[in-house]
């Protein structure tokens, strides 16, 4: 009898169920609108807002802040005499910040334990070495929306609470944004050898059709045999 049957079932076999699985896109979609419902009510446009940015938006770009919707986060306000504190713009900051530290944390735990099970499993030497390919290359996809999104709109928000102003470098972030999704399938087509390997053989295969040298056209070609026949032999005695 096999000794996996004695086994308890896994977390994977749990997921798989037929119940849990829609209560995972559940959770999925709730924490979604709760991250954009966050962004758009807590960090929507404002009096004391606009009156902050209005003046550098029309400095930077020509155009009146008051005239475009927006989202912009603004701790604390001090054009008045006194210091006024942004209430939900700082309960919006610690949504945000609430959602993006739970998402590192399962990050985190689901690639420990992947690593550790695929170390733990008796397997060929070739699979395991194709697993790790595939859980290298999904760390890396995993991290870069922490180097070109993450980083970037943090380090904009560290700028902005410190008073430091960075005009129209605030739009790194946006470009990095979009440059984000153009670079993830680099990363498997990188690491993951076989995916590597098959991307080669079309590309070469391509190159070899538009490279290709041209020869000459020849419609047809004749063979005549050349026959050297000899008149008057000469026949010599012993």
């Amino acid at each position: 009898m096999c000794p996996c049957s004695f086994s308890r079932p896994s977390l994977l076999d749990r997921i798989r169920c037929i119940w849990c699985l829609p209560l995972l896109i559940i959770l999925y979609l709730l924490v979604a609108l709760h991250y954009g419902l966050t962004c758009l009510y807590n960090f929507g446009p404002s009096d004391s807002k606009d009156a902050l940015f209005d003046a550098e938006i029309l400095h930077d770009y020509g155009v009146s802040i008051r005239n475009v919707p927006y989202i912009a986060a603004l701790i604390r306000n001090n054009v008045s005499s006194h210091l006024v504190l942004q209430i939900p713009d700082v309960v919006g900051l610690f949504n945000v910040a609430a959602v993006i530290n739970v998402t590192f944390i399962v990050i985190i735990f689901c690639g420990i334990k992947t690593f550790t099970a695929i170390n733990r499993m008796q397997m060929r030497q070739r699979m395991k070495h194709i697993h790790k390919q595939l859980l290298n290359a999904l760390l890396l996809q995993t991290l870069l929306p922490v180097l070109f999104v993450f980083i970037p709109a943090m380090a904009v928000i560290t700028f902005s609470v410190l008073e430091i102003r960075i005009g129209r470098h605030a739009n790194t972030v946006s470009i990095m944004l979009a440059v984000c999704p153009a670079l993830d399938p680099f990363i498997l087509v990188y690491f993951v050898r076989s995916y590597r390997t098959q991307v080669l053989k079309y590309v070469d295969g391509v190159v070899s059709i538009f490279c290709q040298p041209r020869l000459p056209q020849i419609s047809r070609i004749y063979y005549i045999p050349a026959v050297q026949i000899i008149s008057n032999p000469k026949i010599t005695s012993i």
